[in-house]
């Protein structure tokens, strides 16, 4: 247990009385690269969400660096990037940066120019949100979590909507973290772009992961 980054134990989440996952166990060591699949609506993102301490299970348990997930410390060394956006569309790109940094305080002035040039998002800092492409806002999302000194990072089809300069872009930053010894659990079906992953798992049904590789 002290190598494990993630540790889920026979956790549960129904809605509406039907059991998206169900007496599920999962687990990722410190610094394991993972990539999870599956069909659509099969419950990646609601792992993810379990995972990041969004939502609760009905039943189980699940830990985080040794320590559960619901517990403020805990929370805040995960980042976590959901498949849709959240921005204010009516505010620039930049005045949501420094929306979510006044809430999660990430970095500073320099740090928040610096994250938006690497996903070269500078020049249309002050368009509103509700102008910017899918892959804009995508990319404004990667920015966000370059912001992030997190030690797991958990993406939800972070390679959805974006082009191949946008899919270049999260290649090299995903690189970055794995050179950084971060934890990723990352949820695509787009396999050319991430087969770097050391480990591949496949959610089968409500109740198995299988790993693949």
């Amino acid at each position: 247990m002290n190598n494990c980054a993630i540790y889920a134990d026979l956790i549960s989440k129904k809605f509406d009385n039907q059991y998206i996952i169900k007496d599920l166990n999962f687990s990722l060591k410190k610094s394991e690269n993972a990539l999870l699949t599956g069909r659509n609506g099969i419950g990646k993102t609601t792992l993810l969400r379990l995972l990041a301490g969004v939502l609760r299970p009905n039943d189980g348990n699940i830990e985080i660096l040794g320590n559960p997930v619901q517990d403020n410390k805990t929370r805040s060394s995960i980042a976590y990037m959901s498949p849709g956006d959240a921005f204010y569309k009516h505010l620039s790109g930049y005045e949501n940066l420094i929306f979510f940094n006044k809430f999660l305080n990430f970095g500073n002035k320099n740090e928040l120019d610096h994250s938006l040039k690497k996903v070269d998002l500078w020049e249309a800092r002050n368009v509103a949100v509700k102008n910017y492409s899918t892959g804009m806002k995508k990319r404004l999302s990667i920015s966000i979590s370059m912001l992030q000194e997190a030690e797991i990072y958990l993406l939800d089809e972070p390679f959805k909507g974006l082009d191949d300069y946008g899919k270049k872009i999260l290649n090299k930053y995903l690189k970055e973290l794995k050179e950084d010894n971060k934890t990723i659990l990352l949820v695509s079906n787009l396999f050319e772009e991430i087969d770097y992953f050391e480990s591949i798992y496949e959610f089968v049904s409500a109740s198995k992961l299988e790993r693949k590789k």
